[in-house]
C-alpha cells in the first residue's frame, strides 16, 4: 500500500500538484514506519522525496501562484 501512495505522489508531482504529491508520500511514510525499520530503503526514500516536494513546494508556491492568476485570464 505505501508504494502505491508513493507512486501516487509521483504522479501528482509530475502534473504539477505539489501539495496532493506530499500528502501522499506523507501517508507512504506513515505506513512504512509502521511496517519497517527506521534504516529500511523505503523509509529513507520516503524522507528523501517528503523533503524534496517540501523544497520544491516552498520555492514555487509563488510563481505557481502567479502563474494560477495570469492563466485564469487567458
Amino acid at each position: 500500500m505505501a508504494r502505491c501512495y508513493s507512486n501516487l505522489s509521483t504522479v501528482h508531482h509530475d502534473q504539477g500538484d505539489l501539495e496532493q504529491a506530499k500528502g501522499y508520500i506523507e501517508r507512504a511514510l506513515t505506513i512504512c514506519l509502521k511496517k519497517l525499520d527506521p534504516d529500511h530503503l523505503d523509509v529513507v526514500t520516503c524522507y528523501n522525496n517528503l523533503v524534496l516536494f517540501t523544497k520544491i513546494s516552498v520555492s514555487w508556491s509563488r510563481p505557481k501562484s502567479i502563474m494560477n492568476v495570469h492563466l485564469a485570464f487567458v
